[in-house]
């Protein structure tokens, strides 16, 4: 009997800004990211669908930015006081 050979690969997710594949489709939204020192009202509202590079871009973001995630499930039991003057995603906002 043949036995299948296995490899324990462990990967890394490459979500910096080297690793973002700039296209057409995704130029505009990378272009209003790196511009958030100019956002109206500090504000940005990424839509997309799954797999459109969101999560991506919010991780350029938070590199430049200094900013933290969190997860809209997770809303709940923060201190959102605390969070006043803070860059903040909020990841999955849609689910609130």
């Amino acid at each position: 009997m043949i036995r299948q050979l296995t490899f324990d690969l462990t990967g890394s997710e490459a979500l910096t800004r080297a690793d973002f594949f700039v296209a057409p489709s995704n130029a505009l939204a990378l272009q209003a990211v790196e511009g958030w020192r100019d956002w109206p009202g500090r504000k940005l509202v990424l839509i997309g669908p799954e797999g459109s590079g969101k999560t991506h871009l919010v991780h350029v973001w938070v590199a430049m930015a200094g900013g933290v995630i969190l997860p809209a499930r997770s809303l709940a039991g923060q201190d959102i006081a605390a969070l006043t003057g803070a860059n903040v995603v909020v990841e999955d906002a849609d689910q609130i």
